[in-house]
């Protein structure tokens, strides 16, 4: 009779368990199906917000800035608290004693300026030797080697577009804009590119709202609505 009994209770408690579990699998089924409920009505308002104002594009005016143009050479120490480094004959028509530099190690970094530049190119390597003075070598750790980058170039008043809303259709560069709800598409005559951002000499595009998201979709003339209007524009440091 025990053992009866006890068959009976184990049969139950099985049965209430799996009961338990078909109430919990459909609460999950239907969370599942809320959510890509949710999702589809979303996306069903994201077109039908498009397919009303126009295509969602995110924009950026850019400003007028200073650009400086930065190469990046390798430098060692040397005696007398300086840097060395070795630069190839562009790069040592472009500098002079004097320009701004900077030092990089492992996270820390420094000011520098260019202390010497050889007029003699090293026959070996046909590079020319140039010497760095750290402005405070006690912000830098002992390392075997440095990466140093000079300032060569500085461009002012201009403006800079990141490479990514630039179209390129053969040496022609391109770009939209978002005016007056429509996306015009401009020509761009750039003066430089480090091939993150191109430099623009142009005030007369500064505080126009240039697309910097969404411009495969556009075409000339199209109605756009502003999808986000970025405040933190890309810009090249």
């Amino acid at each position: 009779m025990e053992e009866q009994s006890s068959t009976v209770k184990t049969g139950k408690l099985v049965k209430t368990t799996l009961i338990f579990l078909a109430v919990l699998l459909v609460a999950v089924v239907a969370q599942i199906i809320r959510i890509n409920m949710s999702e589809k009505k979303e996306m069903l308002s994201f077109y039908s917000e498009w397919n009303s104002n126009g295509v969602p594009v995110d924009v950026c005016v850019m400003k007028p800035s200073e650009y400086k143009v930065w190469n990046r050479v390798t430098a060692t120490k040397v005696p007398g608290g300086e840097m060395r480094s070795y630069v190839p004959r562009q790069m040592w028509e472009s500098i002079s004693v004097g320009q701004n530099a900077e030092v990089k190690i492992n996270g820390y970094q420094c000011a520098a300026r260019i202390s010497f530049i050889s007029q003699v190119r090293d026959i070996d390597t046909g590079l020319y030797e140039v010497r760095l003075t750290v402005l405070d070598p006690s912000l830098l750790p002992d390392s075997s080697f440095y990466h140093a980058r000079v300032n060569t170039h500085t461009y002012s008043g201009v403006i800079t577009l990141p490479v990514d809303a630039i179209s390129y259709e053969g040496d022609l560069k391109s770009a939209w804009i978002a005016e007056e709800g429509l996306a015009r598409k401009i020509v761009l005559d750039d003066v430089y590119s480090d091939g993150l951002f191109v430099v623009l000499d142009k005030t007369d595009l500064a505080g126009k709202l240039f697309v910097i998201r969404g411009e495969e979709n556009l075409e000339e003339g199209q109605k756009v609505f502003i999808h986000k209007n970025m405040s933190d524009c890309p810009n090249a440091e």
